[in-house]
């Protein structure tokens, strides 16, 4: 099956995440997690890449950047292979360190600006973190006025004051979800599936009929925070309407 084309961004803003082969971690220490930003700084200044938001958790990460198409690719090619070689080397690890190909999204408004930073900033919850300000993997603290790699001035403008950038975070921090509020990116099914084996892992869609109810409509709204339709969770899962339309709801009251 030949590859999908990666979609141009008339903005110049792509939302990029990559995760580790089977869910498993790319981060096993401190110095994992320095290296690769020394690298994603690096790596970036040498593609005349803007590095917006990013955050890294254990077995993935999520990265905001504005750039040219085509540097994008140059950007996250020379990471990944720089990153799996260091990677292999100080852990002995045979193999691939990464699960197939990064996933890229355009983000073409204000508004999907501000709420991609927001999921990036979030995404700690889902690990059970309870101050998204206290995680130290992230540009959050940046936007609180610290120093860091970002080069992020128009997006913070956007916000205003560390207390209106506090603010905006918190009021997407319910129920441990990640949640884009208004942000609905239309996606056709082939991204919509790319997008939750990314997120999620490949073995997710599977689980998801066999969990108990309550992990069962989490990880629903979870699919439905990302930007997929309640049709197109129907298709991936093969749930009934309904139950994804109750597990759902909460999501969008």
């Amino acid at each position: 099956m030949p590859r999908r084309s990666r979609q141009p961004s008339e903005s110049g803003y792509y939302h990029v995440t990559m995760r580790g082969v089977g869910k498993r971690c790319i981060f096993e220490s401190d110095a994992d997690r320095c290296f690769f930003l020394s690298r994603l700084q690096s790596a970036s200044s040498q593609c005349g890449v803007g590095i917006v938001a990013w955050v890294l958790m254990s077995n993935h990460f999520h990265i905001l950047i504005q750039c040219e198409l085509d540097d994008m690719k140059v950007l996250m090619r020379k990471l990944g292979t720089s990153y799996a070689q260091y990677f292999n080397g100080v852990h002995s690890h045979v193999g691939h360190v990464f699960q197939g190909r990064y996933f890229s999204m355009p983000v073409e408004s204000d508004e999907q600006l501000l709420a991609t930073i927001r999921y990036i900033h979030l995404n700690p919850l889902d690990a059970g973190v309870d101050d998204i300000a206290r995680y130290e993997w992230s540009s959050y603290q940046q936007y609180l006025g610290h120093e860091g790699i970002c080069n992020a001035h128009e997006a913070i403008a956007l916000l205003g004051t560390p207390s209106n950038v506090r603010r905006f975070h918190e009021a997407a921090c319910s129920d441990c979800l990640v949640s884009l509020d208004g942000y609905r990116p239309r996606l056709d099914d082939a991204e919509a599936l790319e997008l939750v084996r990314n997120r999620f892992g490949t073995a997710f869609l599977n689980a998801v009929t066999h969990m108990e109810r309550p992990e069962r409509d989490q990880a629903l709204r979870r699919m439905h925070a990302l930007g997929l339709s309640g049709s197109q969770i129907t298709r991936l899962t093969g749930l009934g309407r309904g139950i994804i339309q109750r597990a759902c709801r909460k999501d969008d009251e």
